[in-house]
């Protein structure tokens, strides 16, 4: 029966897991002893969710990934990315004018005083840049600056206060997530459903206004509001991640989520659920790893798994990663390569009537030796683009059809500069040579239209017709 409890309570969503967070009473996650199983013994522990410091950590965790994914995504879309470390830093002093009200560490006041101090940071902010000359990036730097110096004054004032040694303010500059209560949670859960309401209330204004804020302003929407709605809900979300997290680090849960969504979709709704889902996961692998040993921090280690899951994006995107755009340069070179010794073999056949040219010839044209072009020779030989029987190169169909393609690409651009940027003829086959392997068949025909369908290039060879590429063709 308790094997099956914990099971369900594993599969329950967060909702439930919020319910049992709750009523349970904060333990230390880094102050738990290994126990006599080690690490196997702590994951199940964590995996079981039978402690409360499990599940208060776990949904704290989950609350504060998903409202900082979720909002990330925006500022990450409106190049505001340092924002993030402004308000985290912005809110210290709130808290602890939170605290010197009401002399205790409860939740509200602090989260009160927290989130008053981000908005005021913001507006502070914006209201610089509006009325002198400094810029944005100056403004941030100085609000970052003002606010946080006097949070670490108020500190170290609280700290000499006959009650000042039990605040334990001092945890919200690197975070403590163990330390969270029932009260945290209660009021974590409450501003991520804010946070969450206001996305899905206002999403198109939010979307539109982060792309284009001209166009936004010009259809009547109001984008000073909802730049003002955009920088309260990252107050709301630095304000649940301090006590996790701490202001140093809170940025990071902001931006590493968003940032590796970023590198996966083009579409925001997608970037959006992915930005949550990676937040999500940060806190929860954050939290599990801490639960493995003592004294070990949750929020670094959030972090460290967010890094970790950007680090993976970064690499394996399928559009924007560094594997895939490596694939696509050593592809994109062994294609040029390909062509450049096809137009070279059929440059040597147009001064020769016998429909083969030699690997000499070939050479003297390319100013390489006879070895350098066999080398060159074998990858269009392996892909059925030419034929080398002795000392005889000819070019399959497949292989003509190919070369013809090229120099079309090549003698229509060149001929194009020429007339239209009115460039002389000998200064034009450098640029040709580039261009030649990245038109398109589309804009290879409006060249052909807009110069009439030439039937030569300026120096007067011969252009091949769309006809002789229109079959054949394979790619390397």
């Amino acid at each position: 029966m308790t094997r099956r409890r914990s099971l369900l309570t594993a599969a329950l969503p967060t909702c439930v897991l919020l319910s049992q967070a709750l009523d349970a009473h904060a333990a230390k996650i880094g102050d738990i002893d290994m126990g006599a199983g080690g690490l196997a013994v702590q994951a199940l522990r964590f995996v079981r969710l039978t402690d409360p410091s499990v599940r208060l950590g776990l949904s704290g965790a989950v609350l504060l990934g998903l409202t900082c994914g979720l909002l990330g995504a925006f500022i990450v879309l409106r190049r505001l990315s340092l924002m993030g470390d402004v308000l985290g830093h912005s809110v210290l002093p709130g808290v602890a004018i939170g605290f010197l009200i009401t002399g205790t560490k409860a939740p509200g006041p602090i989260f009160a005083g927290a989130l008053t101090a981000g908005v005021a940071s913001s507006a502070l902010m914006s209201a610089i840049v509006r009325h002198s000359r400094i810029k944005q990036d100056a403004a941030m730097g100085i609000v970052l600056s003002g606010f946080f110096g006097l949070g670490i004054v108020l500190l170290t004032r609280i700290q000499k206060l006959p009650f000042g040694n039990q605040s334990g303010l001092d945890k919200f500059l690197f975070g403590q997530a163990a330390a969270m209560g029932s009260d945290d949670i209660t009021w974590m859960a409450a501003m991520t459903a804010l946070a969450v309401v206001m996305v899905l209330l206002f999403y198109k204004q939010l979307a539109v206004t982060s792309f284009d804020e001209p166009f936004a302003r010009s259809i009547g929407i109001p984008v000073r509001f909802f730049h003002y709605l955009l920088m309260a809900l990252l107050t709301v979300a630095t304000v649940i991640s301090i006590q996790a997290v701490g202001v140093v680090l809170v940025s990071a849960m902001l931006i590493i989520p968003a940032a590796a969504a970023y590198l996966l979709t083009d579409r925001l709704p997608l970037m959006l659920a992915l930005s949550a889902l990676f937040g999500v996961l940060s806190g929860v692998l954050g939290a599990f790893v801490s639960f493995l040993g003592p004294s070990l921090p949750t929020g670094p280690f959030m972090v460290v798994a967010g890094a970790t899951l950007f680090a993976a994006a970064y690499v394996f995107s399928p559009r924007y990663g560094v594997l895939i755009r490596f694939v696509r340069r050593v592809r994109k070179r062994r294609r040029v390569a390909i062509e450049n010794i096809l137009k070279s073999i059929y440059h040597a056949l147009e001064r020769t009537d016998s429909g083969s040219t030699s690997v000499a010839e070939i050479a003297e044209g390319r100013a390489e030796t006879d070895g350098v072009v066999r080398r060159h020779l074998k990858p269009p030989i392996r892909r059925g683009f030419v034929t080398l029987e002795g000392g005889a190169v000819r070019l399959t169909a497949a292989g003509e059809a190919r070369a013809e393609r090229v120099v079309r690409n090549h003698r229509l651009w060149e001929l194009y500069l020429t007339k239209e940027a009115e460039i002389a003829s000998d200064h034009v086959h450098e640029d040709a040579e580039e261009i030649e392997h990245v038109l398109g068949e589309d804009i290879v025909r409006q060249l052909e239209q807009r110069l009439d369908y030439p039937d030569t290039d300026p120096h007067g060879r011969r252009i091949p017709g769309v006809q002789a590429t229109s079959t054949g063709e394979a790619s390397p």
